[in-house]
Order: C-alpha cells, then sequence, then structure tokens
C-alpha cells in the first residue's frame, strides 16, 4: 500500500491493482543500500586531498598582514544573520 495524499488527509492506496512501472517508482522494488560502517576510497581520497591542501596551499602564500576590521567584522555578521535565520526557521 502506498500513502497517498488528497488534501490534507493521507489514504493509504493499493498498488495491486494498478500497473505501475518499476522504472516510475524505483523506491518501491529496490531495497535501499546498507551502510556497513566502513569509510569508502573516495572519503579517504578525499580526506587526504584536505589535509594536502591544508598543509600546501599556505606554503604558496606571499607576506601576510592582519586582517582589516572590516574583514574582522563580517565573520561574526555572518554567523549571527546564519543564527537568526535558522532560529526562525526551526520555530515555525
Amino acid at each position: 500500500m502506498l500513502p497517498a495524499f488528497v488534501g490534507c488527509s493521507p489514504i493509504l492506496v493499493q498498488t495491486d491493482h494498478f500497473n505501475i512501472p518499476n522504472w516510475a517508482f524505483p523506491s518501491l522494488t529496490h531495497q535501499p543500500k546498507k551502510d556497513n560502517g566502513v569509510c569508502g576510497v573516495v572519503s579517504v581520497v578525499m580526506i587526504l586531498v584536505v589535509a594536502a591542501l591544508l598543509l600546501f596551499l599556505p606554503l604558496g602564500m606571499g607576506p601576510v598582514q592582519p586582517p582589516s576590521a572590516f574583514t574582522l567584522l563580517i565573520f561574526p555578521l555572518v554567523l549571527l544573520v546564519v543564527f537568526i535565520l535558522l532560529s526562525r526557521a526551526s520555530s515555525t
């Protein structure tokens, strides 16, 4: 049985009476992949790439100077806006 929503009330529809092709709703016929809890090769490679970037990109930087006041203020302002938007989204 599939839940079908008409208006606001859910109605159960029996799929025995309908001729639904498998390609239309693959989630009805295929089981989801089970996660065995082991990191895949792609995950390990991405971690190594990020670690390499963090190690070697600073070597290519030129002389550094302290950030300006505007740059220092932009991070707390962005975090404040994100916090306000998330708190408003979770309250509705």
